[in-house]
């Protein structure tokens, strides 16, 4: 597998004015596998289950073409913003999240980092986030702390109007995702606040795929057209969800979970398949189980993707970008508001494993017993959706409607 890998990220910028490199304040301690929770609460894994489906249907329906997106990195990341507002932008931000206890949402935020980070050689889902303040901005301790308790925080003090700061987060973007992602930013005076989050999730395959078992196959486009791809070929047993119009199985990970795969039925479209919200919750989670011996052919693929999402959650939270956004609950005496957003994402992967990342900006994401002689064919050779998940959480979400040229 190819070593390039990008980061999903979410940078977050508050732009306002502003004005010496005093670098890293806090640094951050990530947790170990003793801290890790048996379980957490319910209500956090529902938000972030109905938000994941809820943005990933529309940002699907929106964007062409084979795409990626991270709803774990944008879920983090908003999470960290709506912690700093108040009133009015708070509602809105909580609406967004699907939040309904706003006094344990950092708690429970912090619950979820816990049982969902892994780092192990090889088998790790990485999360890291930043907060890069100015320095002459007064933000409240109360805010910091909470930042670095339950998101893990590092805390750099700067000054956004010189070259050594955009040295700094790319140095930093390149730690946290093993000097696999060039983050290019330009130095800005106007900016007073930057939160970044990273995803990287790397892990192998339980069963492997083998090299002898990849030949060369044709992949029916969204488009019509046809190509050569590469494509993976094993069997296994396992479970196969059969709803109105698709099936789904999925390829489990060593560590991190496992890989959903999402196959429209044959003259289905599948674009048609994510008409809303509850449609995707019903192709990520639902449908009729049942075990069968599943014969895979999964193309190699590789994705790269920038989602500019401004103008997308401006109109989920249009207070948060107008000029009486409230943050009054991390700035003290300074009116803010969010200028802009991107997310870039990146995933491979091959006979052996995946690599996926995530880096996301903004300028202040049941078994069954098989059925005798029950065989299912899993042929990836025509449009399809996957998502990637861990803990029963999409962390990727992603489409794959052209193939790549073997």
């Amino acid at each position: 597998m190819s070593k390039k890998i990008a980061a999903l990220g979410l940078l977050l910028c508050l732009m306002l004015s502003g004005c010496s490199v005093t670098g890293l304040v806090v640094k951050a301690v990530y947790p170990d596998q003793k801290e890790r929770p048996t379980s957490v609460d319910e209500s956090i894994l529902q938000s972030v289950q109905e938000f994941s489906a809820a943005t990933s249907v529309e940002l699907l329906s929106e964007n062409d073409g084979n795409m990626l997106y991270s709803p774990l990195s944008l879920y983090y990341a908003l999470a960290m913003t709506a912690e700093g507002t108040e009133g009015e932008t708070r509602e809105e931000m909580n609406e967004l999240l699907r939040v309904d206890q706003t006094d344990r949402f950092a708690q429970n935020c912090g619950d979820l980092y816990r049982r969902l980070y892994r780092d192990q050689e090889g088998h790790m889902l990485r999360l890291a986030n930043s907060l890069w303040l100015q320095e002459d901005v007064e933000f409240l301790e109360s805010y910091q702390d909470q930042m670095k308790t339950n998101f893990y925080a590092s805390l750099y003090s700067v000054d956004f109007g010189a070259q050594e700061t955009a040295d700094q987060m790319g140095r930093w973007v390149s730690e946290q995702t093993g000097g696999l992602l060039e983050y290019e930013y330009d130095p800005d005076p106007s900016k007073i606040l930057t939160l970044l989050n990273t995803v990287w999730l790397k892990d192998a395959w339980r069963t492997t795929f083998g090299e002898g078992n990849t030949k060369a196959g044709t992949f029916y486009n969204q488009d019509r057209t046809e190509s050569t791809v590469s494509f993976m070929h094993s069997q296994s047993m396992g479970t196969v969800w059969k709803g109105e119009g698709f099936m789904r199985a999925a390829l489990p990970l060593v560590d991190c979970g496992y890989v959903a795969f999402i196959l429209p039925d044959e003259g289905v479209d599948l674009q048609d398949l994510y008409n809303g919200e509850e449609k995707m919750t019903e192709l990520l989670w639902g449908g009729k189980a049942q075990g069968a011996e599943i014969e895979w052919s999964v193309p190699k693929i590789r994705i790269e993707s920038t989602l500019e999402l401004a103008e997308y959650l401006q109109e989920k939270i249009p207070t948060a970008f107008s000029m009486i956004a409230d943050f009054s609950g991390m700035l003290e005496g300074t009116e803010a508001y969010i200028s802009d957003v991107r997310q870039k994402t990146y995933l491979e992967w091959d006979e052996e494993g995946l690599e996926a990342a995530a880096y996301t900006e903004v300028s202040v994401n049941e078994t069954a017993a098989a059925l005798p002689g029950t065989s299912v064919t899993m042929n990836l050779n025509r449009p399809f959706l996957f998502a990637i998940m861990t803990e029963n959480l999409p962390v990727f979400v992603g489409r794959y409607d052209k193939g790549v040229e073997a």
